[in-house]
């Protein structure tokens, strides 16, 4: 990488210098910061484009890293990692956060460079109230990612101004994109899930529905296997929502997904049988390896004698349809079940 081996004092120092931009870097050994340093950050055209255009520098956050910029930038990190572009006076002129591919990230520092179009323009415009709704949506998931504070008060300043009409776009998708599982957007999109498909794609809307589905599946299974679900009717409430909003879907995996939120359901009414009844139609079919995994682990958890004996019985049927770099990991499962009976 191109960044040079100096404080951050000491590089805007050297920018005034040179009278260039500075380039900063604030970052952590863990997280997106490590995508950003192996995968963005030593790609030669992105290397070429800093040593060209910047004086660059990298700010240890796990250090002292956020009080210094704090000192020296006057800016108050919420996140990282994110990368500035200061002006040899100091100022900020352009702020990101991690962004995935090199020519996407090489297209931000593009933006940022020029004046209509960095963080200081966009952020001048918002003041002023001149953005147009688009601008002002892009503008609420800039900060959003940077975790600033006033994205609260921009997304206010949205859901005054976008219609209805509006939220169905594709211009607006990206708003819906960014929303989270059982948020007022996420309902919104299943109460017209049918308009957005029309206007988004069938397959972007799914998946992202579907994406959603699945990690709350994740989220619920890692509680049950933990003992740290703690509202047990909520979390019934939340796997006969999911039934309803998966099965509304087109979506390749659909089937899986419906398999697991049922053994999610019948474990936490502590109905093993159950369980291993979806178990047995699974093995009947492809053998979904998450699906069966789920299951059998479940039910090694808390099912008796005779619950284990099921699952035993499955043994060679669910070896035979297992990748075979897959069977020596799921033995080891059977070896371990027969252990405690």
């Amino acid at each position: 990488m191109c960044f040079e081996n100096v404080s951050l004092q000491e590089a805007l120092m050297k920018a005034r210098q040179e009278n260039k931009p500075l380039f900063v870097y604030c970052y952590t050994s863990y997280g997106l910061s490590m995508y950003m340093s192996d995968k963005v950050l030593k790609n030669k055209k992105v290397t070429d484009l800093l040593s060209s255009k910047f004086i660059c520098v990298c700010v240890n956050c796990e250090v002292d890293g956020i009080k210094v910029v704090e000192d020296v930038l006057k800016y108050s990190l919420k996140i990282t990692p994110v990368f500035l572009i200061v002006r040899p006076d100091g100022a900020i002129q352009h702020k990101m956060p991690a962004i995935k591919g090199v020519d996407n990230f090489i297209h931000q520092i593009e933006l940022g460079l020029n004046q209509n179009t960095c963080w200081e323009s966009k952020h001048q415009r918002y003041l002023d109230g001149a953005m147009s709704k688009k601008e002002l949506v892009d503008y609420y998931l800039l900060l959003k990612h940077l975790g600033e504070k006033e994205a609260r008060v921009a997304y206010e300043k949205l859901n005054i101004l976008l219609t209805d009409e509006d939220r169905v776009q594709a211009n607006f998708w990206n708003l819906t994109f960014e929303s989270e599982y059982n948020s007022v957007e996420f309902k919104f999109l299943l109460a017209n899930l049918f308009v957005f498909k029309q206007n988004v794609g069938d397959e972007e809307v799914e998946n992202f529905v579907f994406s959603l589905c699945k990690r709350v599946v994740n989220h619920y299974y890692g509680l049950l296997m933990t003992n740290f679900l703690q509202d047990m009717e909520k979390a019934k409430l939340a796997f006969k929502e999911l039934i309803s909003y998966i099965s509304c879907l087109d979506v390749k995996n659909k089937d899986h997904l419906l398999d697991q939120v049922m053994i999610l359901n019948y474990y936490s009414e502590g109905d093993m049988s159950q369980v291993l009844n979806v178990l047995d139609t699974v093995l009947g079919t492809d053998a979904d390896q998450t699906t069966m995994a789920m299951g059998i682990r479940l039910v090694e958890r808390k099912g008796n004698k005779e619950d284990l004996q099921r699952i035993i019985a499955f043994e060679d049927d669910l070896l035979a349809k297992s990748p075979e770099k897959s069977r020596m990991a799921i033995q080891k499962v059977f070896d371990r079940i027969k252990g405690k009976m």
